[in-house]
């Protein structure tokens, strides 16, 4: 993916975009970032699971 590129607005195109960020500050050598973006791609992951069980439905 590269920076500017759309996404498909599901949350598997917010965790990908999640997780090229995150490559982005492990290379740049930005351990507590990348730390912070693995908690957010796995919130957005859980989320979506949420979701999916309770029918596509917020509470």
């Amino acid at each position: 993916m590269k920076m500017g590129e759309s996404q498909d607005g599901t949350p598997e195109g917010l965790a990908e975009a999640i997780t090229h960020l995150q490559q982005q500050a492990e290379r740049q050598g930005c351990h507590l970032t990348s730390r912070l973006l693995s908690a957010a791609k796995d919130a957005v992951r859980w989320e979506a699971r949420q979701l999916e069980y309770s029918g596509g439905e917020r509470r």
